[in-house]
């Protein structure tokens, strides 16, 4: 039977005294139906696909990166399987067709690279290492059949009409579709959708000091009194 623990630093789950590793995060705040999270830089294994159909292409790209934490790398190490698997669908529309890529991938525990040896390289064709930056995103947890891509849309739509009242600012980046269970399940799976936000703007101050001392703000200037005749 499987346990599952969801904490603030990241999401556990055991089979026995067994633990799945998953990246970090903190839970920024909760609301009615999704939840603000920050993820520090992460690296996962990473496979792009161009395929018209969704299910095929998610399937290949599974496949290939559980093939790399097998072994097929050129150190010959074997990863213990990690959570959550994510995939993004990149759509570029021209006149005549659409032209899909869609990327899977794994998150890279590197608690378990050897120290000396460096992050194992990939040796199978498409299959590469990805870092992201660490990253603000909303997220929608649900539960249900995941086969089709149209699921995946509806669920992200939900999430950004429920988010639109609270003033946030989404990154140029398509949804990302985040899987806790394996691909073969076929119902009750379990699921998230991300969206990405853009990074904070800095904010500009205008230097106030001048020759290492600082320069009072300038007040607004009062009416004076009229002199009584």
């Amino acid at each position: 039977m499987n346990y599952l623990k969801a904490t603030g630093s990241g999401l556990l789950v055991a089979t026995g005294l067994k633990k799945t590793a998953s990246p970090k995060f903190d839970v920024i705040e909760s609301f009615n139906d999704y939840e603000e999270r920050e993820y520090p830089t992460t690296r996962w294994i990473s496979c792009t696909v161009t395929s018209k159909k969704y299910s095929d292409a998610l399937s290949d790209g599974f496949w290939k990166c559980y093939r790399y934490i097998q072994g097929k790398n050129d150190q010959e190490k074997s990863f213990e399987v990690t959570l959550p698997v994510i995939s993004v669908v990149d759509r570029q529309e021209t006149e005549t067709e659409v032209d899909d890529t869609f990327t899977t991938s794994f998150y890279l525990d590197e608690s378990a690279i050897e120290e000396g040896k460096g992050i194992p390289r990939p040796t199978e064709e498409g299959v590469y290492i990805e870092e992201k930056p660490s990253m603000k995103l909303l997220v929608r947890k649900f539960t249900g059949f995941t086969g089709k891509e149209a699921t995946w849309i509806a669920e992200s739509k939900k999430l950004l009409v429920s988010s639109l009242d609270k003033g946030y600012v989404l990154a140029e980046h398509p949804p990302v579709f985040v899987h806790y269970d394996p691909p073969f399940k076929p119902m009750n799976k379990r699921s998230e959708v991300w969206l990405i936000l853009k990074p904070d703007t800095p904010v500009i101050v205008e230097d106030l000091q001048e020759n290492g001392e600082e320069q009072p703000l300038a007040q607004e200037e009062q009416p004076q009194a009229q002199e009584e005749i």
